[in-house]
């Protein structure tokens, strides 16, 4: 696993205390306790059977945070772990959670990020602080139904891509060209065959 080390000057970004105050009604009305800050990058709650970690990732300066509970597993207590992104996107708020990807590099970026992330998390998130177990299972299927739909299509690009290569291999450039341009991440042989100029 890849570790990342927190540039100190990072600190000047202020996200720590951007999410001490954005996120201080977990403590206020939420009964959480706030646990663990790590400048300049991680502040962590817990409450009696949850948790949150909140973070400003190191590789990639997002915004982001965990929501979790406490579960036993082969007699261990171990942590059950839900971004905030898959909370958002499996509540149908694509545009939220693409705006989660978003990397914040300045104070003022970071202080609006902190901010709607806990906004997200008060809006979508109340089920899992509370530990609702229907909360989870709803997760649960999001995560099977992204999985499914993800292999779906991966095997739908397949199909393109062998189409585009016959119709290449029995001389139908027209038929070849217009599947490839239906793909986003193309081979270099595909790319030259997409720029070849039709006779």
């Amino acid at each position: 696993m890849m570790h990342f080390a927190a540039d100190p000057g990072r600190s000047k970004l202020g996200f720590t205390g951007a999410a001490r105050s954005a996120f201080q009604f977990l403590e206020d009305i939420l009964g959480f306790r706030l646990v663990r800050v790590e400048e300049p990058t991680f502040v962590r709650y817990e409450s009696t059977g949850s948790f949150v970690n909140v973070y400003h990732s190191r590789g990639g300066y997002r915004v982001g945070a965990d929501i979790g509970r406490f579960v036993s597993h082969k007699g261990e207590r171990v942590e059950d772990r839900v971004s905030l992104f898959e909370v958002v996107a499996a509540a149908g708020d694509q545009e939220a959670a693409e705006a989660l990807d978003v990397a914040a590099e300045t104070f003022a970026a970071v202080a609006t990020a902190v901010e709607e992330a806990a906004r997200l998390l008060r809006t979508y998130g109340a089920g899992l602080l509370r530990g609702d177990e229907a909360a989870y299972l709803e997760i649960d299927q999001y995560r099977r139904l992204a999985t499914e739909r993800h292999a779906a299509e991966g095997a739908r690009v397949w199909e393109i891509r062998k189409a585009a290569h016959s119709a290449w291999k029995r001389g139908d450039r027209a038929e070849a060209q217009r599947l490839l341009r239906g793909l986003r991440a193309l081979t270099e042989d595909e790319k030259r065959m997409l720029n070849t100029k039709l006779s």
